[in-house]
């Protein structure tokens, strides 16, 4: 029997295998052990994921978010880095919080490779392969391809090569937006290779919302396994009323009016963790208070090379008030 483990993302995105045992001896008399199954070797390793960075001196929320919702937190030369963080919305709009905060992509493509076998492909029309760069993740290739048309703008796509030619995996962004998503890790179950890719998702309650989609190509086509909800952002309402407010004609006369609830910004997040041979799902739910200095800032996506922000000292713009465990579910990876 087999099975696998999907390694561990909330702290590290890294190489598990287990071996088997050492041969099993059964012990004399009328009844044998059974020998303990051991599981197969388990590869899980990031394609696009990312940190966010800020000055040591900056990042109380950004240590605070990170440690309440199981991300790795670290310090270099002053500076705060914190992931890896599947979800580039997610990493981008945490960044837009924190003063003088950045996202920079984990992975590097940085083997040279020749352009040709894509400059052949349908979707090359009107646009040249300008730089290959490789790499090998459980055995397999991985091409980060730039791309230039007649425009200034260059395209950056992930493709997987074999014997048959690339295989387009997804675009990466240029820059965020509340209509794009971009975040993928590569799993191997037995000799199954398996996208877990983070999609953007249409909710007409959300100002932003994502879903986590785990697929295989099999005979030419993508084989769903299963898609779950992953990330989600409500900004404050205009008014935000307690939810046992009574109607102003069942108030009693002389009665004071309820107050107003300080409006916040929810988000939940989601982390992965192994179990068994699939994944288990843990989400959170972060409540934020926006502080003064955020009036007129876009906080859903706010960036601080922005013109408003031109020789001005970057302020806080949120505080936390909690962080909730809301959920977990499990998906199977076989």
């Amino acid at each position: 029997m087999r099975s696998s483990r999907l390694v561990r993302t909330g702290l590290a995105l890294a190489l598990l295998a287990v071996g088997c045992g050492g041969p099993h001896r059964e012990p004399a008399g009328p009844k044998a052990a059974v020998a303990d199954e051991q599981p197969s070797a388990a590869i899980a390793q990031p394609l696009v994921t990312h940190e966010v960075h800020a000055s040591d001196a900056r990042a109380a929320l950004l240590r605070r978010y990170a440690e309440e919702t199981g991300l790795e937190a670290r310090s270099e030369a002053g500076i705060t880095k914190v992931g890896p963080v599947l979800s580039f919305f997610e990493a981008s709009w945490l960044a837009g919080l924190v003063p003088g905060g950045a996202v920079a992509r984990r992975e590097t493509y940085d083997e040279p490779a020749s352009p040709a076998p894509f400059a052949r492909l349908r979707e090359a029309a009107g646009r040249v392969p300008t730089y290959v760069g490789m790499r090998r993740v459980a055995g397999e290739r991985f091409a980060l391809v730039t791309w230039e048309g007649d425009g200034e703008q260059k395209d950056r796509e992930l493709y997987q090569t074999n014997a048959g030619g690339p295989r387009f995996l997804e675009k990466l962004p240029a820059r965020p937006a509340l209509g794009s998503s971009s975040g993928m890790v590569f799993t191997k179950v037995g000799d199954e290779g398996t996208i877990l890719q983070v999609l953007n998702e249409a909710r007409p309650d959300k100002v932003k919302a994502e879903r986590l989609l785990a697929w295989r190509f099999t005979m030419g086509a993508r084989e769903t396994l299963f898609e779950v909800p992953f990330f989600s952002l409500q900004l404050p309402s205009e008014t935000t009323k307690p939810a046992d407010a009574k109607p102003a004609d069942a108030k009693p006369a002389g009665a004071q009016p309820p107050k107003e609830e300080p409006k916040v910004l929810v988000v939940e997040v989601t982390r992965l963790a192994p179990e068994g041979a699939g994944v288990r799902l843990t989400s959170y739910r972060v409540t934020l208070r926006p502080l003064e200095a955020s009036r007129s800032v876009p906080l859903a996506l706010n960036e601080w090379s922005h013109e408003r922000w031109k020789d001005k000292e970057l302020p806080d713009l949120v505080e936390m008030v909690k962080v909730e465990r809301v959920g977990e579910r499990r998906s199977s990876l076989e």
